[in-house]
């Protein structure tokens, strides 16, 4: 109401400022109060840049943005609260979304979609769409330059982060850097980053695939070898293995490779098995044709244990791709063949 209320641009974008200034003035040093005023400032400081962008004041927004270098501020306006002044009041997981907003808006002229429809809620970051786009090789220059002070800053926190938001948001961080230099079509970039980025995040299962799609895109590498690799190095007790499997076996039918992708499925039913060794261990994998009822009766039990533990974040991705399972399994029951059904 404080900000609403008020009927001009000027106005409002000033009630914007002495929220933002009084909410970093008494931001609290205690974690849990310092993660909800963290949500707060970031909400307000979007929604501020998106009240710019929409009246037409893309410019100020962008140059709002620019704190992130306080040096390079060029605003005339004394009293103008710095981006860097918000950071410190940031926990890392808000700067990642923070960082990437800011990116967006100086290549897009407007902030994310996926974040402006979670204004007040917790923001997704991997969602986020990055179409390919033509830029003067300035804007294009600065655009990376934003990118790469994020990154350093994300990174050099990367080892010691302790918090599960914060290293998730890292990883999120880390994947929309990648889904950028592809828009702005900074191939050189690309293959430092994908390096880098595998070494610090090795077990981040969104990594693994769009790595996988990106090689393949952009430099006309197998994606079978990412898909191996990542299988290979992956260890047992980091949970995540099992997606990977299942899109490696995704992307072989997606490329007519239907022998191999069957040839897949097959090890992966074999390397669960030695996993977990169910009651019925001992048993041939490939008896009498029932291992593929079996695996099929195995991703029924993993995708209702998904459903009960599915986190609130995870709750969207989950509805799809349970969506997708239950089309499939109706599909194996028209089969002539009953073991094909789950």
């Amino acid at each position: 109401m404080y900000i609403n209320s008020r009927r001009t641009l000027d106005d409002r974008l000033a009630a914007y400022d002495s929220a933002l200034s009084a909410l970093c003035q008494h931001a609290s040093a205690v974690p849990e109060d310092r993660t909800c005023e963290s949500a707060c400032i970031l909400d307000l400081f979007l929604q501020m840049m998106d009240c710019l962008c929409m009246t037409g004041n893309v410019e100020n927004a962008i140059q709002r943005s620019y704190g992130v270098f306080s040096t390079t501020t060029k605003s005339d306006e004394p009293n103008l609260l710095l981006l860097s002044d918000i950071l410190n009041c940031l926990t890392i997981s808000d700067k990642c979304v923070l960082w990437v907003c800011c990116v967006y808006l100086v290549i897009y002229r407007k902030l994310p979609g996926a974040v402006v429809q979670k204004f007040e809620c917790e923001k997704d970051l991997l969602d986020i769409e990055w179409p390919s786009v033509i830029l003067s090789e300035d804007e294009n220059e600065r655009a990376i330059k934003l990118m790469e002070t994020a990154a350093e800053y994300i990174n050099s926190c990367a080892f010691t982060m302790k918090s599960e938001a914060d290293i998730k948001y890292a990883q999120l961080f880390a994947l929309n850097h990648l889904r950028c230099m592809v828009a702005l079509d900074s191939l050189e970039c690309l293959r430092s980053l994908l390096k880098k980025y595998a070494e610090i995040h090795p077990f981040c299962i969104e990594l693994v695939l769009v790595s996988a799609q990106i090689q393949k895109r952009e430099f006309g590498v197998d994606n079978f070898v990412v898909f191996e690799d990542a299988i290979s190095r992956w260890p047992k007790i980091v949970p995540g293995i099992q997606c990977i499997w299942n899109q490696y076996i995704a992307n072989a039918i997606h490329n007519q490779r239907i022998d191999l992708a069957k040839e897949i499925t097959v090890r992966w039913f074999h390397s669960v098995w030695q996993v977990q060794d169910p009651p019925y261990g001992g048993m041939d994998a490939t008896d009498d044709g029932s291992s593929c009822g079996l695996l099929g009766l195995e991703a029924c039990i993993a995708v209702n244990k998904a459903r009960n533990t599915v986190s609130f974040v995870g709750l969207e991705q989950y509805r799809r791709k349970y969506a997708m399972f239950l089309v499939c399994d109706a599909s194996s029951l028209k089969e002539d063949d009953p073991k094909s059904a789950i």
